[in-house]
């Protein structure tokens, strides 16, 4: 039983080869196709490999502030704002005078005060004259009135017993839209982006404070970094060969079928 097995066995292999060298394009595709798919099997565990790699990021690099950048958008438009909620006071002038001067800007046309009034008043001119503010700060000096279903609520912005003390109550106004990622282009784990202009204003504003509170030059170092990240979830513990190992195994058989298609079609024309 044995003898007549493998002299079936090597008759097979023996007409088999026959017939792949009778078509040498089938012959190298098939013999080429493994080797090809093998390639394509390690190339893509590769790159899952680097995908993962690149969106794991336990310590992120270390950035220092930078300065307030000139607006650019349209020519009127303001590089920092203020705003006044109160009366206005002296050291919020001389705040942003020095902030101005600490970031090579301009003060009455590149930082400047845009409106002194109730914070009504103030989301009525943002609404007003939308994209002429790169950026704003709002001072408080009295109270922060909010209306809200016919109550009226007041928050304090000064001291009620240290009368000889200043409060420098202040609100950063930015457009948050301006940091929004899209899900279709960027890591759907990745952290919410810092928003860097955000960072240099309340470093500016706290320097220039600072000077205007202690006549003297304060600079302060600081530097920033992001959330740490993790691997791409969609990319964890994920096996590639075992998801699409069945369309591979197949996919030989494919290849060889279709050259023989092929070579059939050529050997009907002539």
């Amino acid at each position: 039983m044995g003898t007549l097995y493998w002299t079936q066995v090597a008759a097979l292999t023996r007409k088999n080869f026959t017939l792949l060298f009778r078509n040498f394009r089938n012959f190298i595709a098939i013999m080429l196709v493994p080797i090809v798919i093998t390639g394509l099997i390690f190339y893509f565990e590769h790159l899952i490999t680097v995908e993962k790699e690149m969106t794991r990021n336990p310590n992120p690099e270390l950035k220092p502030v930078e300065t307030i950048p000139h607006c650019t958008g349209s020519n009127d438009c303001v590089s920092v704002g203020y705003f006044v909620v109160g009366p206005e006071q002296s050291w919020i002038e001389r705040t942003m005078k020095s902030l101005a001067k600490n970031n090579q800007l301009t003060y009455g046309s590149d930082v400047k005060m845009l409106l002194q009034g109730s914070p009504a008043e103030i989301n009525n001119y943002v609404q007003t004259h939308r994209n002429q503010t790169q950026i704003a700060v709002i001072f408080c000096t009295k109270s922060w009135d909010i209306f809200f279903d016919g109550y009226t609520l007041e928050i304090p912005c000064t001291f009620d017993r240290l009368t000889n003390k200043t409060m420098a109550f202040y609100s950063i106004y930015y457009n948050m839209t301006l940091g929004f990622q899209t899900p279709y282009f960027f890591k759907l784990n990745s952290p919410y982006p810092t928003n860097s202009l955000v960072i240099s204003l309340k470093k500016s504003l706290d320097e220039a404070l600072l000077t205007t509170f202690t006549d003297s030059d304060f600079k302060l170092t600081i530097n920033t970094r992001s959330f740490p990240t993790t691997e791409n979830k969609f990319f964890k513990d994920y096996d590639f060969v075992s998801t699409f190992g069945s369309f591979f195994f197949y996919l030989p058989m494919a290849v060889s079928l279709l050259v023989r298609i092929f070579a059939t079609d050529n050997r009907a024309d002539e």
